[in-house]
This record gives C-alpha cells, sequence and structure tokens, in this order.
C-alpha cells in the first residue's frame, strides 16, 4: 500500500506503533465471525448466556493481545449502546458523569486499538463489526466510528503544521475536560484540541472554548481516503490547518477573552 499523506506526516516512532501488530484484517473478520456464532449458538438458552460463553472464549482465554482487545470491543458494544441511550435521557449530573467517562474509555479503547492495526481495520469493517455485535445498532455504530475517524484526521491535519513536534491523544481524563488531542510546538508549548465531527462547524469566536480548548471542525465528507480515517485532499488540509492558525493568533491577541488556550 502507497504511504498516505497522514503517515507522511508521522515521525518513526509513530510509525513503528502503527505497525506494531502482525493481526491481518482477515483474522479479525474471523474472530468476529466467531464471536457472532458464539453468541447466536442454539447451545445457549439466552443471548446473555451467549456473549458471557463468547468472552470466556475471546477475552478470558484468548492469547493473543490484538485479538483479545478486539473482541473486548465487540463484547462491550451492547452496552456501549445502551449506555449512549441513558446518556441521552440523563438528568441527573452524577449520572451523566459516570456515563460520559464509560464512554470516553470505550472510544479510547478504540482508537488505540486502531493505532496498533493500522493497517487492518477500516472505518467500515469497525462499523459493520459493532452493529453485528450490538444486535443491529448500525446508527450508534456509524456516529461512533464517525466521531472517532475525525480525531484520526485531526491528528493527521495537526502534524503536518510546521513547528509541531507532537500531537497525542488527550488521556480520558483529558479528553473528559474537553481534549480529543494535546499538541506540542518547539519550545514545549502545548494546545489543547477538540475535534468536531458531522455537520457545517462555524468558523467564528466560538471555535475557541472559553475552557481553552481550541475546536477544529472536520466536515464528514472531507474524510475521503479508502480506509476512512485520513483526508486525501491536500487543499482541505491546508484550509483546516489555516482555521486552526488562526484560532491560535486570535487567542494570543485576546489571552483575556480565551482562557488558558496554552499548557
Amino acid at each position: 500500500m502507497a504511504e498516505s499523506i497522514s503517515e507522511s506526516y508521522l515521525d518513526s516512532e509513530s510509525k513503528e506503533s502503527l505497525n506494531a501488530s502482525e493481526i491481518t484484517r482477515d483474522d479479525l473478520e474471523a474472530q468476529a465471525t466467531d464471536i457472532r456464532s458464539t453468541i447466536y449458538s442454539n447451545r445457549y438458552a439466552t443471548l446473555s448466556d451467549g456473549y458471557l460463553a463468547a468472552r470466556e472464549a475471546y477475552i478470558d482465554e484468548a492469547e493473543d493481545e490484538s485479538l483479545r482487545d478486539f473482541s473486548s470491543i465487540l463484547l462491550y458494544a451492547p452496552v456501549g449502546y445502551t449506555e449512549q441511550v441513558r446518556l441521552d435521557g440523563a438528568k441527573s449530573k452524577q449520572e451523566i458523569a459516570e456515563l460520559k467517562e464509560s464512554r470516553t474509555r470505550y472510544q479510547h479503547q478504540i482508537k488505540d486499538f486502531i493505532d496498533l492495526n493500522y493497517e487492518a481495520v477500516t472505518r467500515t469493517d469497525m462499523e459493520n463489526w459493532l452493529e453485528m455485535s450490538s444486535q443491529g445498532k448500525r446508527i450508534w455504530a456509524e456516529e461512533l466510528m464517525l466521531g472517532i475517524a475525525g480525531e484520526f484526521a485531526a491528528r493527521q491535519v495537526l502534524r503536518g503544521i510546521s513547528g509541531v513536534t507532537d500531537v497525542r491523544w488527550s488521556s480520558p481524563e483529558e479528553d473528559l475536560a474537553g481534549a480529543d488531542l494535546i499538541v506540542t510546538f518547539v519550545g514545549g508549548q502545548q494546545v489543547r484540541v477538540d475535534a468536531k465531527t458531522g455537520g457545517q462547524i462555524p468558523l467564528d469566536e466560538e471555535i475557541i472554548k472559553r475552557n481553552g480548548v481550541i475546536i477544529l471542525g472536520i466536515e464528514k465528507r472531507s474524510i475521503d481516503s479508502p480506509n476512512g480515517f485520513e483526508i486525501t485532499t491536500a487543499s482541505s488540509i491546508q484550509q483546516l490547518q489555516t482555521v486552526f492558525l488562526e484560532a491560535l493568533a486570535r487567542a494570543k491577541r485576546e489571552p483575556n477573552r480565551y482562557i488558558d488556550v496554552f499548557r
């Protein structure tokens, strides 16, 4: 496979992490098929029994770490969907906080898995596997993966900016505070970024949150690579980089308005 635009921005350490697993797409497809067969096997009286059997076989007794992580993601999908439904209707601050934390940790688990198996998965694959394991919740799977794809695309864009020395995923704790990515510039200055994916994102003063996180809006249609995680159109990349740098410049001009943009 030819080197993609985003790979040209990666340093050697990041490239090594993306190729750390030797798992192939066929391996993952076979694992997903086996999980489905176990869940829906006639040997079990209920779906719950099928899920428990699948967990024992493909997580508790798994020897390969990547396949174990993959199985964990798939078998958590019904819970992930149910928690999202609960979050959409939650009223109490405590319940909202608990559900957001659980969702965030699940999203980070998926992102870490994709990073380690980047050549073996596509966004469509993940949507299909999550749909299967969540008992047909296609819209939930697509929305989940679109948000994650937007974060990968944002990371790709930010890595190509002159003066940027590192772009890393936020920790779950940093994520819960509003940041998907932490960008480090020459000299050690860090900026927090929230990747928003979906419709049109207004490019006005609200692009910078008051808690100091820059919003980078990624349009769904711009993520156009075959794997569904990258932007291949140079003009789209350049436009997003320009928007980001303009937001930084605005924050520097009005430091009292945009609190704590720089860490």
